[in-house]
């Protein structure tokens, strides 16, 4: 045989024995390895669900409540109208009047409503 032979034949039998390699550590680690890794104990305090920590953190308050019209007259008056709030789509706390106060806006579909930090509006926006 000739030296090019030679090296033709020993690369493909060296492939295929690291191709067998291969194989062989998937089917070892997929046989042994890990069904042991998937049988750590899950602790008991993961088991059901529940507030481990920060119980009262955040409470549910309400901050702000838009007006609504005493009658079905003010649903006629365009002034009522404009002056509600109607859906919030965003929100944002910061300085937003160029006072020093931190204000908290809520941009609706028809207006933006700028309250202070106490939840009183300070201003009306509308749009």
């Amino acid at each position: 045989m000739s030296r090019k032979k030679i090296i033709t034949v020993v690369s493909i039998i060296l492939g295929c024995a690291l191709i067998v390699l291969v194989v062989f550590g998937v089917l070892v680690y997929k046989s042994f390895i890990s069904p042991l890794l998937a049988m750590r104990e899950v602790p008991p305090e993961l088991r059901e669900p529940r507030v481990i920590t920060g119980a009262g953190l955040l409470v549910k308050s309400e901050f702000y409540r838009a007006g609504k019209g005493g009658s079905w007259r003010d649903l006629l008056d365009p002034d009522k109208i404009e002056s509600r709030l109607d859906v919030v789509k965003d929100m944002k706390v910061g300085q937003l009047d160029g006072q020093g106060a931190l204000d908290v806006g809520l941009a609706g579909q028809h207006g933006l409503t700028l309250l202070d930090r106490e939840g009183n509006l300070t201003k009306r926006i509308n749009y």
